[in-house]
């Protein structure tokens, strides 16, 4: 964590203006790190190396009707939803971007993190976003994906409105290795090589160290036993019966918009397809970037499978630009930016 030194002069150096610090007790430790964006001049918000990756506030200048909290992914920072927020802001909500306990710093700093601090951190986002919106909005990008749907499950006194769900962590591809990594990160720290501290991304680690894995199979594990739960009881009265871990008909029926990919290397897209299977609303939305020519149906809600040149990769989903990672950003986010308006429209009106 950066000391108020260090913020004051990244301020100076910057021209950014701060939440002020007086903004809540239970939150003055992370509230001066976010930096506000002014929306006149959004790129410059991201265009310091040394403050790209800081969370961020894109605000009007008044209480909005909707407040989305956006949480980046794994290894990443809140850069990666820089184009979402942009949007969404022109929608007319306001935005909390944090970031996660162990990410923008260094790397070293994942191995002792926790997945009760991520949840920490979301949960001080929410609170946070409270005074500046009526409606909660939650939007996840990878792990921050996982953490907002455990936030929907395990809160319901938080009325989530609608959640925003950018290839969501609901299971990696190598399952297995998540789980081995929580038994080996003492004697494998990384999952590659050893990580320099000088990094020449400044918005994404270059490298994972072992415990990031862990932590996030924790939250997958949690998300995964609510979903054995409504395969078993395959019906939102029973699974409300059921009391697993505070579940309610609500989590499955608020409105989601879903963006994942067929050719994601990172997260399993078959799970991803399982969990929109459980969900029951009429109005969720759904983009599935694929190269293939198969169909796709769910149970509940509007598809669009987009045929792409060239596979759309798991980072590449929330970005309309990257200027730190050639070639890391989606080629196709105008269809994104189409149907996820299309989806806020639907939510503004009902």
């Amino acid at each position: 964590m950066k000391t108020l030194a260090q913020v004051a002069k990244i301020c100076v150096n910057t021209k950014y203006s701060l939440l002020a610090l007086v903004a809540l007790v239970a939150t003055n430790v992370w509230a001066v790190e976010y930096k506000e964006c002014n929306p006149d001049a959004y790129a410059s918000c991201f265009s310091n190396p040394q403050s790209a990756s800081l969370p961020f506030i894109l605000k009007h200048k008044t209480k909005t009707r909707f407040v989305a909290v956006l949480t980046h992914g794994l290894s990443d920072s809140p850069y990666y939803f820089k184009d979402i927020a942009f949007l969404l802001y022109n929608a007319g909500f306001n935005i909390v971007a944090p970031r996660l306990a162990g990410h923008g710093t260094k790397p070293e700093d994942l191995q002792n993190v926790t997945s009760k601090d991520w949840q920490g951190n979301l949960a001080e986002a929410v609170h946070m976003a409270s005074t500046l919106g009526d409606e909660l909005v939650l939007g996840g990008f990878s792990t921050g994906g996982a953490l907002s749907i455990d936030y929907n499950y395990n809160h319901p006194e938080a009325k989530i409105k609608a959640l925003l769900l950018f290839s969501p962590a609901t299971e990696i591809h190598n399952f297995f290795g998540a789980h081995i990594s929580c038994m080996g990160k003492v004697l494998m720290p990384w999952t590659g090589e050893h990580v320099d501290e000088k990094q020449d991304n400044p918005v994404k680690y270059e490298n994972m160290a072992t415990n990031g894995v862990c932590q996030l199979s924790h939250v997958i594990n949690s998300n995964l036993s609510i979903k054995k739960a409504v395969w078993k009881y395959r019906n939102v009265d029973e699974i409300y019966k059921a009391k697993q871990r505070g579940v309610w008909s609500q989590a499955l029926s608020v409105p989601v918009y879903m963006a994942m990919s067929e050719d994601d290397a990172t997260i399993k897209f078959s799970a991803d397809l399982e969990f929109a299977e459980t969900l029951t609303n009429k109005n969720n939305s759904y983009l599935i970037f694929r190269t293939s020519k198969k169909v796709y149906k769910l149970p509940a809600g509007k598809v669009m499978a987009l045929l792409v040149a060239k596979p759309v990769s798991h980072s590449q989903v929330p970005l309309a630009s990257n200027q730190y990672l050639e070639d890391n950003y989606n080629l196709n986010f105008g269809t994104l930016s189409d149907t996820l308006n299309a989806f806020i429209k639907s939510l503004i009106e009902n």
